[in-house]
Order: C-alpha cells, then sequence, then structure tokens
C-alpha cells in the first residue's frame, strides 16, 4: 500500500517523468486524490508547461473511478428486511430505528480497537460533513464488541480528540441483546445502507482506507438508497 506512492516520488526525483505520471494517475484512479498536485506538474512539464486540457484529464480520471463503484455496486445491491433496534447514544439518549422510516439510513458498526475501522473515519466524516444539512439522510455509527471495561470513556475520548460529528450508538451488554449478530455480521467494519422503506440495499464489509474513494462510494449508495 505505502510502496506505490513512494516509487511514483522516486521517479519524480530522478527525473523520470514519463514513467512517474502513469504511477501517479494510477494513485489518483484508486481515489487517492491528494497526488493531483504532482499529477499537475508532470503533466506541465510533459506538456512544454501548457496546462490545456488537465482539468479534463483530472475530470476522466473521477468519471472513470465512479464508473468502476457504479459497476461494483450493481454486483451487490440488495433488498433485504433490517433488523430493527433501540440503542442509547454518547449522550444516554435511546435511537430507535423504528423513528428513522422515511429517511435514508447508513450504519457504520465499528469498535476502538479496529484498525480499519479508524483508518476510514476521515472519509466517513467527509460524508457526514456533505449530508450533515440533508433531513432525508442519517448516519449512525454502532460501536460494538467492545474489550475494554471502560470503553464508554475510551469511545467518548476518541470522538472529541479526532473531533469527528458522529452520531455514536452503544451496541453493548446493557441492552436486552446485541444486534451486530442480528445483522449478520461476522466482522467489522460494517457499513450498511438502508432505503427509506427500511430495507438493507447495500452492505459491505471492510473499507478502502482513502478518504476520496469511501465519499464516491457512499454518495452513490446513499443517492441509489433514496431513489428506492
Amino acid at each position: 500500500e505505502d510502496f506505490a506512492p513512494g516509487y511514483a516520488r522516486g521517479l519524480q526525483r530522478v527525473g523520470r517523468d514519463l514513467e512517474a505520471f502513469p504511477q501517479y494517475t494510477s494513485l489518483y484512479k484508486d481515489g487517492q486524490f491528494g497526488y493531483e498536485k504532482p499529477l499537475e506538474e508532470l503533466y506541465l512539464k510533459l506538456n512544454k508547461g501548457q496546462r490545456t486540457g488537465f482539468e479534463g484529464y483530472i475530470d476522466g480520471l473521477k468519471a472513470e473511478l465512479n464508473d468502476d463503484i457504479k459497476n461494483h455496486l450493481a454486483q451487490i445491491i440488495t433488498d433485504k428486511e433490517t433488523p430493527s433496534f433501540k440503542l442509547r447514544n454518547l449522550k444516554g439518549e435511546i435511537v430507535d430505528s423504528k423513528s428513522l422510516l422515511g429517511k435514508v439510513i447508513v450504519l457504520d458498526f465499528w469498535a476502538t480497537w479496529c484498525s480499519p475501522c479508524i483508518r476510514s473515519f476521515p472519509g466517513m466524516q467527509k460524508a457526514v460533513t456533505k449530508y450533515e444539512k440533508d433531513p432525508e439522510v442519517v448516519f449512525l455509527f454502532i460501536d460494538t464488541w467492545e474489550r475494554d471495561e471502560d470503553y464508554e470513556k475510551k469511545v467518548n475520548e476518541f470522538i472529541d480528540k479526532n473531533k469527528y460529528t458522529f452520531n455514536v450508538l452503544f451496541d453493548d451488554k446493557k441492552n436486552d441483546e446485541e444486534i451486530a449478530p442480528k445483522f449478520g455480521i461476522k466482522g467489522i467494519p460494517a457499513k450498511f445502507v438502508i432505503d427509506k422503506k427500511g430495507k438493507t440495499r447495500f452492505f459491505l464489509t471492510g473499507s478502502s482506507p482513502y478518504p476520496d474513494y469511501i465519499l464516491m462510494e457512499l454518495t452513490q449508495m446513499i443517492e441509489r438508497a433514496r431513489k428506492g
């Protein structure tokens, strides 16, 4: 995962621009949009300082990635009943899933010890921020399978420290039963996108570590679920 950026930078450093350019292009097409600056620098060098066509090139890469995501999601779209739940959040309020009918719900099952969960959070925050003023879309981050006794304190501190604006719910033994097994979860992170009728439309286990990819993927799932 870390080899490709280093290789691209190394090629650029020694002036092998023709080889470095496709390496950066490949990173960008993975959803790593932070490499736009070196891509632009190389584009200018390879085109004798002419920037004409660069925006179109970048838009084309994004369109290609969007199509890849669309094709991937077409393979996994579903239409399943979603288990209902009542869980308390960080403020101690009870969130009842039945009260959220009519909205698109994104569920993200996670834990403080789960590295892939944590790695996906900058991307999840981008999605939360994008939809924060949309009354039809709700994000719920369901903390589950915690191992420490003082997990509530750890979760609070973790969310505060990272300034995440997540609505975190606790799936724990203080409820009648844990809900992760009801959802058939075998591993985390596990993400569900539920449509306005309460049907699960998408289920993903694992996550890309790239924030821009996560945002694009979630946007497609949410908009597809919104249409029903």
